[in-house]
């Protein structure tokens, strides 16, 4: 089916279910599920009215920009079939406008939308998404996914017979390519895709977005195994933003690279920041490529043995304090001296196993934040 509100906003929520003003409790077989003929369209729109100045003038024509679509099962999966389509394309058109002697063309363009998705038990993303804008001087879409586990932490109310959710950590299965996990509509999703999003970055990039933000959100938590985990070479790229917001990347041995003005890697949700004793070696390569970039809290890259940070501008080195409020001693670590130094240590004695490279850096500094950090996008 189709839902559609030109150049306006479309939100489908899945909220705790209650009986009496008590918890159900965990749902397995509840999500927010589009299926394979299922259509979300908030693309542009070009609008055209009479002229207000003379019936002789030509109609004043104007574009709206692409809206908003907003999935959120506080509760329970996103499923997204293959087939189905999320436009947040953006339009353009032309303008007859007078310069005092003689009507001339005028382009006009529109931004691309956003997609915000968020979810508590998991996702599927097998959906196509389009997020290009119509003209490249306008802006392409943007993308933000959260996998929170914060819904499921206060289940203290449970109606008789409610079931706890599954303790399992948070994690971004990262692919190029579809995943089909035999899941059938109306059937309980098995536990063991609890807490996973399932996301094909081949179509991220093909979709044309010009910000991309993945997520975890592990509560009261300490980081444990939660993660972003890419499962084979990948190559992204977005004109304005990654931002990978995980206690843990977890390259499994693959080549991977980031390119975007602006680049975020490390957490700044919830939970204690990471032990880095638990970082595991390995033989992938990491490539960071920007015009900014940032390193936040106490981040662990596992799975690589080196990690190339290229930067025109400037690199931050940002901490994050624990939930007692208290400072790692890693993030003292502020300036690239001192940096470089405990880089080339192994694992053991704090950061990585491996090497850390910087290069083309203008200035490399640090600083410590209190609150959850708002990324420049």
């Amino acid at each position: 089916g189709l839902l559609s509100a030109p150049s306006g906003s479309i939100e489908l929520d899945i909220i705790a279910p209650t009986y009496d003003g008590r918890d159900l409790g965990f749902l397995a077989d509840q999500y927010i599920w589009l299926d394979s003929t299922a259509r979300l369209d908030v693309s542009g729109v070009v609008v055209s009215q009479p002229s207000q100045v003379s019936v002789d003038f030509p109609d004043e024509v104007s574009v709206l920009n692409a809206g908003s679509v907003s999935i959120n099962a506080d509760r329970g999966y996103v499923i997204t079939q293959a087939g189905s389509v999320i436009d947040l394309s953006g339009t353009s058109s032309t303008s007859l406008q007078s310069n005092g002697i003689r009507f001339d063309e005028v382009p006009l363009f529109g931004n691309a939308g956003q997609l915000d998705i968020e979810t508590g038990s998991g996702l599927v993303l097998n959906a196509t998404l389009l997020a290009d804008a119509a003209n490249p001087k306008a802006s392409n879409g943007g993308l933000n996914i959260l996998l929170d586990r914060r819904a499921f932490i206060n289940q203290i109310d449970l109606i008789a017979g409610g079931r706890l959710a599954p303790d399992t950590p948070r994690i971004f299965e990262l692919s190029n390519s579809f995943t089909d996990l035999s899941i059938s509509q109306g059937q309980p999703v098995d536990d063991a895709f609890h807490g996973k999003a399932f996301v094909n970055l081949s179509d991220i990039q093909s979709s044309g977005f010009d910000k991309v933000s993945l997520s975890l959100n592990v509560g009261n938590r300490s980081a444990g195994t939660s993660q972003i985990r890419f499962n084979e070479n990948i190559s992204l790229s977005a004109r304005q933003s990654i931002y990978l917001n995980s206690p843990v990347i977890d390259l499994q041995d693959n080549a991977v690279s980031l390119t975007s003005n602006y680049i975020a890697i490390g957490s700044d949700l919830g939970g204690n920041q990471f032990n880095f004793d638990d970082v595991l070696t390995g033989t992938g390569v990491f490539n960071l490529t920007g015009t900014h970039i940032d390193l936040i809290g106490d981040v662990g890259i596992q799975g690589t043995n080196t990690i190339n940070v290229t930067s025109s501008g400037d690199v931050r080195l940002i901490g994050v304090p624990n939930l007692d409020f208290s400072f790692d001693d890693i993030e003292d670590i502020f300036s690239f001296g001192e940096l470089d130094a405990l880089t080339n240590q192994q694992k053991s004695d704090g950061l990585l196993a491996g090497s850390l490279n910087f290069n083309d850096i203008d200035r490399c500094y640090g600083r410590r934040i209190s609150v959850p950090l708002t990324p420049p996008f």
